[in-house]
């Protein structure tokens, strides 16, 4: 009420959702019904993994699911994206926009003066197809791929690594990787 008073919009997100016991969700319903004569106090954002759909299609949860106004399931990334994803993260990682305000922002153009390891195509092929294209198993291939790579104390990770770190994770590799 306090920020709606204010012109703010209440936003309640909840990562893990399909953890979320039934009385828990049937809660969230409740909280769905504050609102104004012209609109909702708070918007409710569950992010989950598939059994979220499952869960609300229950019989018993059928006034929470005529709530919701929208859904949408990401599918795994295709491998372009799996390289853009890495990249992503790296230039995130490595200050992201305070690059943009750099001085001298041309030092940064190419990566190769800035990033302290690079991971080769090789590389980045075979932690697409390991991965699935799943964000969530990228971040741990690449975690691994990074550590394994500091204590070799090398910059360039390259397919090697990143079939060493997926051994490491118990992670099936195909003979095709």
């Amino acid at each position: 009420i306090g920020l709606h008073a204010r012109g703010r919009q209440a936003v309640l997100l909840v990562d893990e959702a399909h953890e979320m016991p039934r009385e828990t969700l049937q809660e969230l319903r409740l909280l769905s019904n504050l609102e104004t004569s012209v609109q909702k106090l708070l918007q409710v954002v569950l992010v989950g993994q598939l059994d979220l759909d499952e869960l609300i299609e229950r019989p018993d949860l059928r006034q929470l699911r005529q709530r919701i106004s929208r859904r949408y399931q990401l599918q795994a990334l295709q491998p372009y994206e799996v390289e853009q994803y890495i990249e992503r993260r790296l230039w995130v990682a490595h200050g992201g926009l305070g690059l943009a305000k750099a001085e001298r922002p041309t030092e940064f153009t190419s990566g190769e003066r800035f990033w302290r390891v690079r991971f080769s195509t090789p590389a980045m092929r075979a932690i697409a197809q390991l991965s699935h294209g799943l964000p969530r198993a990228i971040n741990v291939i690449c975690d691994r791929a990074l550590e394994r790579a500091h204590h070799a104390q090398k910059k360039n990770i390259d397919a090697g690594i990143v079939l060493a770190a997926a051994r490491d994770l118990k992670i099936g590799i195909p003979a095709a990787v």
